[in-house]
């Protein structure tokens, strides 16, 4: 991340800052996102992806400083709070990435079944999204077959926890089983879409409660 980049993103994030819906260090919150680029980088490995999703986008991390990252992606960020939405809407408008990024104020089950958007991101990222099956599941609906699903894993995990992602519940959705990646200090975990997933996944109605499928 270029300092000139570094500056913009952080006079644009500033208000979502403020608001609180983005906690901690907001430049440390910016090294986690440039850790995220790196292991995007390392998982493509010269692929270039067209369409990327941000799930539970809260303040617009990581996806808004992704797609400043990554300017040859269509990026779309998700969060189910539309007034956070409508906050990183403006993020995007003022780091002028409107063009190519969109902002969603919707549960992410029903985009995953909106036609326009299902199985259809090369690369979808999540943080803090919520419990390792949610986000699966989640997920699941939106990556392409071919594509990647990247999760940064909260600072408790602190070992490869095989029970946090279920390789049969995984490869029921179309994942393969996990593999791990640490940048920066943040461990990563990183699953590829093998196959499509069942036209019933996500389940809905949304419940945040739910178990492996």
């Amino acid at each position: 991340m270029t300092p000139d980049l570094q500056r913009d993103l952080l006079a644009a994030l500033e208000r979502p800052y403020r608001l609180g819906t983005i906690g901690g260090d907001l430049e440390e919150q910016l090294a986690h996102c440039a850790s995220f680029s790196s292991v995007l980088t390392e998982v493509l490995a010269g692929r270039i992806p067209q369409r990327g999703c941000d799930l539970g986008t809260g303040g617009g991390l990581p996806g808004v400083a992704l797609a400043a990252l990554w300017p040859m992606m269509r990026w779309t960020l998700v969060d189910m709070r539309t007034a956070r939405a409508d906050e990183v809407e403006r993020v995007v408008l003022r780091l002028g990435l409107h063009e190519r990024t969109e902002v969603q104020g919707l549960e992410a089950q029903y985009l995953g079944h909106d036609p326009e958007y299902r199985e259809s991101f090369d690369v979808v990222v999540a943080r803090a999204f919520g419990p390792s099956s949610l986000t699966a599941e989640c997920a699941a609906g939106l990556v392409s077959t071919g594509g990647v699903l990247i999760v940064s894993e909260p600072p408790s995990v602190l070992e490869e926890d095989e029970g946090r992602w279920s390789a049969t519940s995984l490869t029921a959705l179309g994942f393969s089983s996990a593999t791990f990646s640490e940048v920066g200090g943040t461990r990563f975990v990183v699953f590829d879409k093998i196959a499509p997933t069942p036209e019933n996944v996500p389940r809905l109605p949304p419940r945040a409660n739910r178990g492996w499928v």
